[in-house]
């Protein structure tokens, strides 16, 4: 615990004792000056520290040293405490689940989002002593896509006390699927900057506008696909065929690497339950903004009460019909629905790794459009991070060094752990584990932003393999279990 604290606690503390000790000093002369009977005059003939100190009140003193020692003690609180989350973090036990569907799955998106309602969890912070000083935290899921050579898999990481109801809610809505438990596979890649490269960065609404991007409903993909759309026949002409699945190009864009080339794209979510600040930059959850921002439903709820006030004032104004912009014509549709979502804080983060000689740089530029079908006026994914400006600012330890490797390093590491609002946001990130990165990260690199979404949009950019994904590379399930036909002879 020493050496985390080191470069974070004592040089803080110097600064809160000199600050301390200039306002008992600056008391000093402005009661001097507000007490004319006072031998002020002694200050100004012999106008050094120490003939001033003669003079300073026993009281001032000890304010100087009640003030250093209490806001010493508030600073240990927070340090502590926040060591005490990332490390009860890291040391939970955690299990690796790959989930495989049948190819012609019948299951629409409407159940995956049945998946995440089902294991939205927020118990865990009910005290705040607990959650602050033991680390108690609702949990936190990993769902990601990986592509290893070309084979894509769905993968889940969550910790092994919930591992039951993961299951139990995904063979709910999922009877056909398998669920198989693996060795974390990141750690097959030792990455090396003289052997391998890397590029790494992380996704965000474009706007915090309340509306989100276009969702599975809008693709119709809620509807189950007839039998006739499945062996390759015509749609009945009264059904209106669904549009292509918004992660059917993903798929099949993973699919195409080869050779040691891996592809990993990672959702870190949990379930918000505190209100959110304007940026939900997840590095300042004590801004007091935080804390007076409204839950995202709430908004949207806001927002159909604004535009259903301007409606009213519009009919009383006399008008035949008020003009509405696309925005407010989307909010009437989709808004009723989406206040009734259960509301997740996100971190999505994509990973391309490969050894020099195969690695590929005309992959960035697919990578950064993954989500491109998905996008309205109201709002889109975009990527953010340093690796994709000029400007690297990553201030490490061991050795000390400013530049992309190290940043990347770290975005390995907080993909190892699944980490993303405990460290380095928040505080410096240290190694427990010989397995993870042995350097320390002195301050931030940069915030992570936690993108607020209902669960109906996480399903659109987060589910398993539809029936519109043909993508040959995914891993399916094995066999299939159906019953036998009726007309069997006994």
């Amino acid at each position: 615990m020493f050496t985390i604290f080191r470069d974070n606690i004592f040089v803080p503390f110097a600064k809160v004792g000199f600050m301390a000790l200039f306002l008992a000093y600056a008391a000093f002369l402005v009661y001097n000056i507000l007490t004319p009977a006072y031998p002020i005059d002694a200050f100004f003939t012999n106008p050094s520290a120490f003939a001033a100190l003669k003079f300073l009140p026993v009281f001032l003193v000890f304010s100087s040293i009640v003030i250093l020692l209490i806001a010493a003690a508030l600073y240990a609180y927070i340090e502590i405490g926040r060591y005490k989350q990332q490390l009860a973090y890291l040391t939970e036990e955690r299990k690796i689940l790959e989930v495989r569907v049948p190819d012609n799955t019948q299951e629409t998106l409407a159940n995956m989002e049945a998946v995440l309602e089902m294991i939205s969890y927020g118990s865990g912070e009910s005290l705040w002593f607990p959650v602050w000083w033991n680390g108690r935290k609702r949990p936190v899921y990993s769902f990601e896509i990986v592509s290893r050579g070309g084979s894509v898999a769905f993968i889940i990481s969550t910790r092994a006390f919930w591992v039951d109801a993961v299951r139990s809610a995904i063979f709910a809505f999922y009877p056909k699927a398998q669920i198989l438990e693996i060795d974390d596979y990141t750690y097959d890649i030792e990455y090396d900057e003289e052997t391998h490269s890397m590029f790494a960065f992380e996704w965000k609404f474009e706007s915090n506008n309340a509306l989100p991007i276009k969702t599975y409903v809008e693709f119709q993909l809620e509807k189950r696909q007839s039998p006739g759309a499945l062996s390759g026949t015509s749609l009945p002409a009264q059904q209106p065929q669904p549009l292509v699945d918004p992660l059917a190009s993903l798929y099949d864009f993973f699919g195409s690497i080869r050779g040691d080339e891996q592809m990993w794209l990672q959702y870190v979510f949990r379930t918000q339950k505190y209100p959110r600040q304007p940026e939900d930059a997840a590095d300042n959850p004590l801004d007091r903004e935080y804390w007076n921002k409204q839950k995202l439903p709430k908004e949207i709820q806001n927002a159909l009460v604004a535009l259903e006030k301007k409606i009213r004032s519009g009919r009383e104004d006399g008008a035949d019909s008020v003009v509405l912009t696309q925005s407010e014509k989307r909010l009437q549709e989709i808004g009723p629905r989406l206040r009734e979502k259960q509301a997740l804080e996100v971190g999505i983060r994509l990973i391309y790794v490969a050894s020099k000689n195969v690695f590929t740089p005309a992959r960035i530029t697919p990578m950064t459009a993954i989500y491109k079908l998905t996008k309205t006026e109201d709002n889109s994914f975009v990527p953010h991070g340093t690796l994709l400006d000029d400007v690297y600012n990553v201030p490490s330890l061991e050795p000390p060094r400013r530049d992309k490797d190290a940043e990347k390093q770290l975005l390995l590491q907080l993909f190892r752990d699944r980490m993303f609002w405990y460290a380095p946001a928040l505080y410096a990130y240290c190694a427990a584990d010989e397995r993870r990165w042995s350097k320390k990260l002195r301050e931030p690199s940069r915030k992570r932003i936690a993108t607020v979404m209902t669960t109906e949009t996480l399903t659109t950019v987060c589910h398993f393999p539809t029936v519109h994904v043909r993508t040959p590379s995914v891993q399916r399930t094995l066999s299939t279990t159906v019953e036998p036909p009726e007309n069997l002879p006994v």
